[in-house]
C-alpha cells in the first residue's frame, strides 16, 4: 500500500526540523560573528587640556575603519531611520538608511576615492547628486551636504 504523498512530506519535514535543530549552534560558519578586538577612542573628558586633546586625536589616527550595522539616523521632523554605516581613512564612507526592513533604503551617501554623493527616495525628481572632492568647497553642494570631507 502507498503511502499518501502528504505523511512523506510531513515526515521529511520532520526529519529536517530535528537535523537542523541538533545541529546547533555549530552549523554556523565560522567567522559570521566579530570577535572583541578592544575598547573604541575615549571621547572627551568634562576639562580638555591640550595635551589631553592631542592623546586622543593620536589614539584615533589608529583607527582606520569602522561598521556600524544598528546605527540610527535623526533629524527634526523626520522619523529615525536604521541606518547601516561603513567608513574607511581618508575618503571612503557609505551611509544607507531606511525607515523599515520592508521599505528599502531611504537615504544613500557616500564617499569613494574621487565623488561624494548624496541619494534620497523621497524627491520629486529622483537623483543621484555628487560632486568631485576637490570641488566641493566651492559649490552649492557645501548646502545640500553639509559634511565635512
Amino acid at each position: 500500500m502507498k503511502k499518501p504523498v502528504t505523511s512523506l512530506r510531513s515526515s521529511l519535514s520532520l526529519a529536517l526540523a530535528i537535523l537542523w535543530v541538533a545541529c546547533g549552534a555549530s552549523c554556523l560558519p565560522s567567522g559570521l560573528v566579530n570577535t572583541h578586538t578592544g575598547l573604541p577612542p575615549v571621547s572627551l573628558p568634562e576639562q580638555v587640556t591640550m595635551e589631553s586633546l592631542m592623546s586622543i586625536v593620536n589614539a584615533s589616527q589608529k583607527v582606520q575603519a569602522f561598521q556600524a550595522d544598528n546605527a540610527k539616523v535623526s533629524t527634526a521632523g523626520s522619523p529615525t531611520l536604521k541606518a547601516n554605516l561603513i567608513a574607511q581613512r581618508p575618503h571612503r564612507f557609505r551611509l544607507r538608511a531606511g525607515l523599515f526592513d520592508f521599505t528599502g533604503t531611504e537615504l544613500d551617501l557616500g564617499s569613494n576615492d574621487n565623488l561624494l554623493w548624496i541619494w534620497l527616495k523621497q524627491q520629486p525628481d529622483p537623483a543621484v547628486y555628487f560632486v568631485r572632492h576637490d570641488q566641493f568647497e566651492s559649490t552649492a553642494a557645501r548646502i545640500f551636504i553639509p559634511v565635512n570631507i
